[in-house]
């Protein structure tokens, strides 16, 4: 996967990964990271890493790491029935 722009229509796409994944940030609705929520210490570190850039390139690897293990968190929840 490369990353040629850091935007989703009017989404910019860091600010859309701290809000999701990041603890404490004031947009995540989904409580991932949070007390009480799905707890994935990575996804935090990677959040933390994307956030802190304006340039794509240097953390396309880090975007396709958090989609995979994404991916992975949700394909093992499925089969616990979740």
């Amino acid at each position: 996967m490369q990353v040629v722009a850091f935007h989703l229509g009017n989404v910019v796409v860091k600010d859309f990964v701290w809000n999701l994944y990041a603890s404490n940030s004031g947009n995540n609705v989904t409580g991932y990271n949070q007390d009480g929520g799905f707890q994935n210490p990575r996804a935090e570190e990677l959040a933390s890493i994307i956030a802190g850039t304006e340039d794509p390139a240097k953390v396309q690897d880090d975007l396709a790491e958090l989609q995979v293990n994404r991916d992975k968190e949700a394909k093992r929840l499925r089969g616990l029935g979740i």
